[in-house]
This record gives structure tokens, sequence and C-alpha cells, in this order.
């Protein structure tokens, strides 16, 4: 049981993480004070945390004193009957069951060491936990790399739950958070204008020697004052029509102060973590207009740290970016 005031990271209705005060808990007793006079609770004004994937229906996941296990019925007197492994059914009072799982998170960054908690519903697997942790942000809205460790390794995106991780009430999970200097590749060596638009996709494909956090990548703009607009996708795998990390729509425009105005930065709302050697997409659907374009493509730029980007031709890059000239010219990282 949490002691009031303590803080805990639990998901919001839209899939949030934010950090809530404890207010599930039972208020003490009043006390009286020297003077004899009575002491009011404090009210406590943090939001109530309800789980909305939290489901009370037969078949679904639920963690028991013995473990995880799927609800067969619903008993008389408030009692739940579950399904342990492949035959063992066991009654249980709905007091004893959990429909979300408490872990203790411990917060390696800069400023120190420190835990915190998060409440995570049972039906959750690997890839969510990585991704919402990685939603995190820090203080000043600094751009940073999350990763997540359990049992002395980094948790992969997989759709292992919770019960197939071996996470269990108050499991520990480690979060590495490195806050530092954003890094830059340029694939080109040449660069001239009038690559027009028509809403069809620019992209390309590449992958790293390894694990790095993508923080964004450049796009070029127009050479003329008027912005583009479209949409800007991060994907794993070859295909720019396939599944996105990252979309959004975008307005490109002239960005002064960053180099000679050409290329446009755009960034993710977080570093993505990528995988050494996976393939991965970056690309851009421009609905009009022209811009500046790159030529004299590199297949393979070194970066700092050791990095080293090795581009392909990727699929369904209809409007003609490739390996050797078009859009997205630069790509930001993280080590």
């Amino acid at each position: 049981m949490q002691e009031a005031g303590e803080t805990t990271w639990r998901f919001t209705e839209d899939n949030r993480l934010l950090l809530f005060r404890n207010n599930n808990y039972t208020l003490p007793p009043v006390e009286e004070t020297k003077e004899g006079e009575k002491k009011k609770p404090q009210e406590d004004t943090g939001p109530i945390f309800i789980s909305n994937r939290k489901t009370e229906s037969k078949g679904a996941p639920i963690y028991t004193p013995l473990g995880y296990g799927l609800i067969q019925d619903f008993r008389p007197n408030n009692m739940i009957s579950v399904k342990l492994g492949k035959d063992h059914v066991a009654e249980f009072s709905r007091n004893d069951v959990m429909f979300d799982i408490p872990i203790v998170l411990k917060v390696m960054s800069s400023a120190g060491v420190r835990e915190d908690k998060i409440v995570v519903p049972v039906t959750s697997v690997a890839r969510e936990i990585v991704e919402r942790l990685e939603g995190l942000s820090t203080d000043g809205g600094q751009s940073m790399s999350v990763r997540v460790f359990w049992k002395g390794a980094e948790l992969a995106r997989t759709n292992e739950t919770l019960d197939q991780l071996g996470l269990v009430p108050d499991s520990k999970l480690g979060v590495l958070i490195t806050i530092g200097r954003c890094y830059t590749i340029n694939r080109f060596t040449i660069v001239y204008n009038g690559w027009g638009y028509s809403s069809s996709p620019d992209g390309v494909s590449f992958t790293v020697n390894k694990d790095v956090s993508i923080a964004g990548f450049g796009i070029y703009g127009s050479e003329k004052t008027d912005s583009l607009s479209g949409t800007a996708k991060f994907l794993l795998g070859k295909d720019v029509k396939g599944s996105p990390l990252v979309v959004r729509e975008v307005t490109v425009v002239r960005e002064e102060g960053y180099g000679d105005g050409k290329i446009y930065r755009f960034m993710f709302d977080r570093p993505i973590r990528v995988k050494a050697n996976e393939s991965y997409s970056v690309a851009v659907e421009l609905r009009s207009g022209t811009s500046y374009y790159g030529s004299g493509g590199q297949n393979t730029v070194n970066g700092e740290k050791d990095v080293i980007f090795s581009f392909t031709n990727a699929t369904n890059s209809t409007n003609g970016t490739g390996t050797s000239s078009g859009q997205i010219p630069e790509i930001y990282y993280y080590i």
C-alpha cells in the first residue's frame, strides 16, 4: 500500500504518462494538536487514476496472489474464479486480485539516481512500456534518449506480456536517461534547386552500425520565401508506405540561423531508439511547390562517435528521392 503523498507514474486515459500524487488511501484519524485544536487532514487534489485498459470480463488477464491467470467466471460474494496454468482453477476475493501492476523505476541520469513508480495495466506488453517511458520529458523541454533495462539487458520492443517477461508487482526496471549533444550527418555533397511536389513520397532507407536514438531529420525547404506543407514520417523497414513510428503534418519554412537556411529540421517529440543493422526509412509527402534538393549522395556516411549510416533506396519513394539525389539531406541522432 502506498503512503499518502507518495508519487507514482500512471497512464492517463489518452495513454500519456503523468506523475500523480497518491490519493487512493484511507485518511488517518484526526490528531490533537498541542493546543488542543483538531488538525484537519490536507486535501489531496491530485487526479484519481482510472485505467482505460482495465477490463473485467471472462478471459481477461488478471494478477492474483498465485501469479498471472485468466478470469474464468464471477462468483457470488465478490469472488472471481481464475484459471492458473493449464489445469488449475482457483477462487479469489476481488480485493486480492489486480488489474494494474505497480513497477519500480530506478531512474539514472546526469542528475543522479532516484526511484519512481509506474502503474501499468496487466494487458501491457514490452513494446508499450518502452514507448511510453520514452515519452517522459525533462524540465526545459530538452531532448533526451531513454533506455529501459530488465534483468541486466535492454528491454526489447516486443509483444511479450508481463507474465512472459516475469514482471510482478514491485519489480524494478532500470531507466537510463541521457541528455546531451545531438549529432548530425548529411548525405549529399551538392545542392541544387527545382525539386517539384504533388503529394508523392520522397524517402530513403538506412541502417546504423550501432544502437542510437534518432531525434529527427532534415527537409529541404523552398528556394523562394513561401512554405511547403505535407506529411513527414519515420518508419521501421524499407517501405515508405508502411506503418510509421512517427507521422506528423509539417510546414517546411526557412529556418533562419541554421546553416544557409535551405534545410528545415523536423524533430520528433522524443528521440526514437533504433537497433543496429535494422532497416528504417525517413520520408516526406509534400503537396505542391518546389524546393532545394541534394545530389552527389553518399551510400555510407561516417558520423561522430564511430556511428556509420548506410543508405539504400526506399520502396515506394515515387517522387524520385533515392541514395543519389533528392530530399532528406540530414539525420539527427543521440548516442
